[in-house]
């Protein structure tokens, strides 16, 4: 065999051998040049807001956090003059007649029971004298400025008396008793009749401090 051809042959195998390993080479740098362009890869730091702050060391600091505006305060409705008077007025009838309890009074409270009336009759003293309060502060307008607290006065006096007569509920007349055989209707009677009377009294207290 020719040496000549096989040296020419060993020598075309050898740049084989050295071409190869120099491609790899070549290839991994390329890749690795490709990772630090910024067009892909790991991506670039992200500038700094122009709202950080620097320490004095020179290092970015926290951003300093913009101060919200003032809340707006919420304030509550003041009272009126008007509204003050009529409490006013009721608490001071409170004051003279104390505050009645009408838990006294339910749909199971004995006609005869006397603590009852009692507590009835507070209410309706209370309901007067809170009336007698605003008619005084305002001699010539206080039908005009009070009229349904008014209204609703003269109907509890209503109440009461149908409370009295013609059946004596609670104590409140001197009336005689009826009679056993009509006990137990007089006693219903009563209760509706009270009951009437405590959400009339309920509505009253409503208008006053309204």
């Amino acid at each position: 065999m020719d040496r000549g051809g096989l040296t020419e042959k060993s020598r075309v195998g050898g740049m084989r051998e050295i071409r190869y390993p120099l491609l790899v080479v070549i290839i991994g740098a390329l890749l690795v040049g490709c990772g630090t362009d910024g067009s892909s890869g790991t991506a670039s730091p992200q500038v700094v807001s122009s709202s950080a702050t620097l320490s004095p060391t020179g290092a970015d600091a926290t951003p300093v956090a913009t101060p919200a505006g003032p809340s707006p305060s919420s304030t509550a409705p003041e009272t009126s003059p008007l509204t003050r008077e009529k409490q006013a007025a009721l608490e001071a009838a409170f004051a003279k007649h104390s505050e009645p309890d009408l838990d006294k009074c339910t749909g199971s409270t004995p006609l005869t029971n006397r603590a009852c009336g009692r507590e009835l009759t507070t209410a309706s003293k209370v309901a007067n004298e809170t009336v007698r309060r605003l008619r005084a502060s305002q001699p010539e307008h206080a039908t005009l400025l009070y009229g349904p607290i008014f209204t609703t006065a003269t109907q509890l006096q209503q109440d009461m008396q149908r409370l009295r007569d013609p059946i004596p509920c609670y104590g409140l007349s001197k009336a005689p008793q009826p009679p056993p055989q009509l006990a137990a209707e007089a006693q219903a009677i009563c209760a509706e009749a009270a009951d009437i009377f405590k959400t009339r009294y309920r509505i009253f207290i409503t208008q006053v401090l309204a």
